[in-house]
């Protein structure tokens, strides 16, 4: 997930050079498209890394919980 997040911000970058800096109005406007389309995937790709991180937190809470009460019958 790390590298299809640094690949998306690099892709993201690489589009404001060619927007910014490309000769012809067919560069800029791909390099417009690419900004578009990978700052989209950016945080699509983050909402999904954010939904899995609290998944992961809750289920570790739970088998958390699980642990102190199996501790607990085992006394």
């Amino acid at each position: 997930m790390r590298n299809a997040a640094k690949g998306g911000m690099m892709e993201v970058a690489l589009g404001k050079l060619a927007r910014e800096k490309g000769q012809s109005a067919d560069v800029k406007k791909f390099g417009e498209r690419m900004v578009t389309d990978h700052s989209k995937a950016n945080n699509d790709l983050k909402a999904i890394a954010e939904k899995k991180a609290s998944n992961c937190r809750a289920r570790s809470q739970a088998k958390s919980g699980n642990q102190i009460r199996l501790t607990w019958m085992r006394w």
